[in-house]
């Protein structure tokens, strides 16, 4: 192994040795820093799933308490709004 190395620094020289090193490490360290800063970008990626879930299902409990509101004191619902939710599917886990 030692062999190895010292006829491949024989044969290209030592700056071009050192150069493929320093490239090779700076590989390494870039390949390290990457796949953390993609492991945090995926959980950040669910959490913001989490929060339009979250947000999905606020928006169909105010359509329910609008629509519950105006039944209780006789005022014509607002139709735009249930129009606009209608179809869409709630996102709880109940």
């Amino acid at each position: 192994m030692t062999g190895d190395i010292l006829n491949f620094i024989q044969s290209v020289g030592v700056p071009i040795t050192v150069a493929l090193a320093t490239g090779g490490f700076l590989f390494l360290i870039l390949k390290f820093i990457l796949s953390q800063v993609t492991d945090q970008i995926k959980g950040i990626s669910s959490s913001l799933l989490s929060l339009e879930n979250k947000c999905d299902v606020m928006n169909n409990d105010i359509v329910k308490i609008d629509a519950l509101f105006s039944s209780a004191f006789n005022v014509e619902p607002n139709l735009d709004r249930i129009a606009a939710s209608e179809g869409k599917e709630d996102c709880r886990d109940d």
